[in-house]
């Protein structure tokens, strides 16, 4: 009924190899906000650290869902850092229409890949990153 794959550690589901469906994203997203939270009331930057620790690898099995390459990834991570850098750059004054372009665009690229990653269902067939998770036996 199904290709199995062994997972010999928790962390394994952590890492950018393989593939994750939309139910299982989420599954391990319900799984994580807990903790991000608990960091959160510890230390407020233990959020944004636990985020970029634990959260690339899952988007990029989400990406190889897909098809795609986990580089992919760098569009939102690129839009993120140019929005910070118009926000940082900006003295009070109105902004050129350069930097709504930018900012548009950015905030465009981030709501695509957002929703490809998190909503979108992945290929239904093998492809060069694995069998379809609905294919998929995990065994401990």
């Amino acid at each position: 009924p199904g290709v199995g794959v062994l997972y010999k550690r928790f962390g394994d589901l952590f890492s950018c190899e393989g593939r994750v469906g939309v139910g299982g994203y989420w599954l391990i997203i319900l799984i994580l906000l807990p903790l991000f939270y608990v960091g959160l009331l510890i230390h407020p930057f233990s959020f944004p650290l636990l985020s970029m620790i634990f959260l690339p690898p899952l988007w990029v099995k989400r990406l190889h869902d897909h098809g795609l390459i986990g580089g992919w990834l760098m569009l939102p991570f690129v839009a993120i850092l140019i929005l910070i850098l118009i926000t940082v750059n900006q003295s009070g004054e109105t902004a050129s229409i350069l930097e709504f372009l930018l900012r548009g665009a950015s905030m465009l690229v981030i709501v695509v890949v957002g929703a490809l990653v998190a909503f979108c269902p992945g290929n239904k067939k093998i492809n060069r990153y694995g069998p379809p998770p609905s294919q998929m036996v995990i065994r401990w």
